[in-house]
């Protein structure tokens, strides 16, 4: 059973399924992403310098095409028509529109239902700008993907996180095989090193992998299923994957182009290059490596593992 689910995740259409454990009639905060469909006219494009600071001319951003333009006049209808929605922060990007949005009150709506009626309005002004009869599946993929922001989400880092779409894609754009070392990583009050691509780091969106001992076998394979899900909607996996299990974890992750973060004990040393497989993560944008900075000699105990697992948790939850 479980060697079948490496290809369940490649062939399932993670983008469009709901979570099982979610009410989605109820009040809620979600990140959504709406995706361009192939073919249709980009939704604007980047400009500026990636490198350039923040609030500085040539700053990365967007200019948008009468298509993106299409969705913000749909967006505005949207939130004056649709009271029980409110729009919190939206980032056009040339290929696809990330929201977060806030379903304020029950309804017997489904967020499904929602999203179907914003597509139908930001293609009726599509239409109207381009003299057009296009559906809103000429658009848009089938779908969209959302992620629910539970109440230990700090909202602005996932504000800030969209608004800084435009000035990663173009890093990465101008920078093939974009990687770097980072000495002195802060999470709480210690400082790490780093290596590999530091986007990983700040995504909001992270879940911790760990197998515990006591687990059942249905436990295990709950807790990887739910990692892979998490991972196939957006979330980096963080873990030291050193059990067998959070091994298999990984590799479904690298097979499916899943990003993660891996803890490591050992410091780096001074001219430090990766192993090939995971140089080649790296320099893919999929790996980003964050040392304990132990004495390479340091034999691996059960304490350690303890200190890297408590390192992905406290990752994970945004520290």
């Amino acid at each position: 059973m479980e060697k079948s689910l490496s290809s369940k995740v490649r062939n399932m259409d993670n983008y469009n399924q709901r979570s099982f454990h979610h009410d989605y009639y109820k009040p809620f905060i979600y990140h959504i992403i709406l995706k361009k469909k192939k073919g249709c006219i980009d939704f604007g494009t980047l400009r500026g310098k990636a490198g350039i600071r923040k609030g500085s001319k040539g700053y990365p951003y967007v200019y948008l095409s009468e298509s993106g333009r299409a969705i913000v006049a749909g967006l505005k209808e949207f939130e004056k028509e649709v009271r029980e929605i409110q729009k919190f922060h939206y980032k056009i990007m040339p290929d696809h529109l990330h929201m977060i949005i806030y379903k304020k009150i029950y309804t017997p709506i489904h967020l499904d239902d929602y999203m179907e009626n914003l597509k139908e309005r930001i293609c009726n002004h599509y239409n109207k700008i381009f003299g057009s009869n296009f559906l809103k599946e000429d658009i848009f993929t089938q779908g969209y993907t959302d992620k629910a922001l539970y109440d230990n989400v700090v909202l602005r880092n996932w504000i800030v996180y969209l608004d800084d779409n435009p000035n990663r894609r173009l890093t990465i754009l101008e920078n093939p095989g974009y990687f770097k070392r980072i000495h002195r990583l802060k999470i709480e009050d210690r400082y790490f090193e780093a290596y590999g691509n530091p986007f990983l780091w700040e995504n909001p969106d992270k879940y911790a992998v760990r197998m515990r001992r006591r687990f059942t076998c249905d436990e295990r394979l709950f807790h990887k299923e739910e990692a892979l899900y998490q991972a196939s909607r957006g979330s980096v996996l963080v873990s030291p994957f050193k059990s067998e299990f959070e091994k298999e974890v990984r590799d479904i992750a690298e097979l499916n182009g899943f990003p993660y973060i891996l803890i490591q004990y050992q410091r780096f040393p001074e001219n430090f290059k990766p192993p090939k497989h995971q140089f080649e993560l790296c320099s893919r944008g999929k790996l980003l490596i964050i040392s304990l900075g132990l004495d390479p000699k340091t034999p691996l105990t059960y304490d350690i593992c303890t200190m890297m697992n408590e390192l992905a948790a406290d990752i994970a939850k945004g520290s």
